[in-house]
């Protein structure tokens, strides 16, 4: 069950929204617009911008995509902060949420936390928030690459990184094939042993973002050419509605 907590605003049990205190004091009456009632045309004139923070422990860490499901009124800003731990002293992966239209990778995790921010408009309403829920689906894809020179990816050659679609990666599957030059590294083969190319031993250097490597039979690190199965969640969007999958 999501816990949240109120930063800033307050809770109406009547309606059932999250809303914004008025941030004006006694003292301020004696400035506009509250000299006179002709000019005190709102309730709230200066309105506090509403924080909530909302954790949730999903029990076990895993890879799941982040939803958040919104109704407000006013500017929204969304930060979500991903743990194993739960300490979130540092140990945590922070993701801050634009709106201009870039997609978001995510690590697996257990606990995660949301800041929601919603700020007054342009209306010149006070903002609320009518609706937040969290959600994380499990709703894996599949994402294939053939025959994939890793000599093309970006990075270096001991960690290449994968452009996947995906938002967080489950599994992985590397397939090598026999492309990669043999080099004679131990200086002592015989002049009849004659091989032209190998396939070289794949690995994985992170999941997000997906970075993979190849090293031949010394270890040492290769460009070749793999074919690649990726399972995963896809990649979460902020909109007016919150943070969706697409």
């Amino acid at each position: 069950m999501t816990t949240v907590t109120v930063t800033q605003g307050v809770f109406n049990q009547v309606r059932g929204v999250y809303e914004s205190t008025m941030l004006d004091d006694w003292s301020d009456l004696n400035n506009a617009p509250y000299q006179t009632w002709t000019n005190w045309t709102t309730w709230n004139s200066n309105p506090q911008t509403i924080i909530l923070q909302l954790d949730d422990d999903l029990g076990t860490v895993d890879i799941r995509a982040p939803l958040l499901y919104l109704t407000v009124r006013g500017t929204q800003t969304v930060a979500l902060k991903i743990s194993t731990t739960g300490a979130f002293a540092g140990e945590e992966t922070t993701i801050s949420f634009t709106y201009d239209g870039s997609s978001q990778t995510y690590p697996q995790g257990r606990y995660y936390r949301w800041t929601l921010t919603v700020a007054a408009d342009a209306s010149g309403l006070p903002p609320e928030v009518v609706q937040v829920d969290t959600a994380y689906s499990q709703e894996y894809r599949t994402e294939y690459f053939d025959s994939l020179d890793t000599s093309t990816l970006a990075g270096t050659i001991s960690s290449r990184t994968v452009a996947t679609t995906l938002g967080g990666v489950s599994g992985v599957q590397i397939t090598a094939t026999n492309s990669t030059t043999w080099v004679d590294r131990y200086y002592a083969l015989p002049d009849s042993f004659s091989v032209s190319t190998i396939a070289p031993v794949p690995g994985i250097v992170s999941r997000s973002p997906l970075a993979i490597y190849l090293q031949d039979h010394m270890g040492v690190a290769v460009n070749g050419v793999v074919d690649i199965t990726i399972t995963g969640t896809p990649k979460v969007y902020h909109t007016l509605q919150g943070v969706i999958t697409i």
